[in-house]
């Protein structure tokens, strides 16, 4: 599946991970130089997604920062329902997938479908790259010059290897032969 990609220039790699979560990026035909979590010192961050209740489910917040919100939450925000929060759900997709199964929120009793909740998360790491490639560059990000590569557990059956290519379509990494689905061990 590689061969396709070979006439891209950048790499950007998700590491969806259970409790943590990282991305690194690569650019150029040598692919001599690595970024890993550029925007954390090259750490990875907790896999917890904030989401806004409202009738779209839109993006809050993802990692230290959604951490840091919970926190300093003083408007009860959290309490009120307002925010959605979702962690340690990645591996809810091991058994029974499909696209609208239901992922609960740890602060309450609502549930969103997995295909919208991993795609919300996803397109932390979208924005995050697309930023950080730009600045890197000097250039407008150019969506058509980028492979995405995300990575599942070996486990997963086909369904959910299936439903994370279509939250990374929906979180706008593009479709096809530019997103690769990785098997980790």
């Amino acid at each position: 599946m590689l061969m396709a990609s070979t006439r891209k220039t950048t790499f950007v790699s998700v590491d969806f991970g259970t409790t943590y979560s990282g991305w690194a990026f690569t650019i150029g035909k040598e692919h001599t130089e690595y970024f890993v979590s550029p925007d954390t010192g090259g750490k990875k961050v907790p896999t917890v997604l904030l989401l806004n209740n409202d009738s779209c489910h839109s993006f809050k917040e993802f990692g230290e920062d959604a951490l840091r919100f919970m926190r300093n939450d003083d408007e009860g925000e959290m309490n009120s329902k307002d925010i959605l929060v979702f962690d340690r759900f990645k591996m809810k997709l091991l058994w029974n997938v499909h696209s609208e199964m239901p992922i609960k929120a740890t602060n309450c009793e609502k549930t969103l479908p997995a295909r919208i909740v991993f795609s919300r998360a996803l397109q932390y790491f979208y924005s995050a790259a697309t930023k950080r490639v730009a600045a890197h560059t000097g250039t407008p990000f150019d969506a058509n010059e980028v492979q995405w590569m995300i990575t599942v557990p070996a486990i997963w059956g086909d369904r959910a290897k299936h439903l994370m290519r279509e939250a990374a379509q929906q979180a706008d990494m593009g479709s096809g032969s530019s997103i690769t689905i990785v098997l980790e061990p």
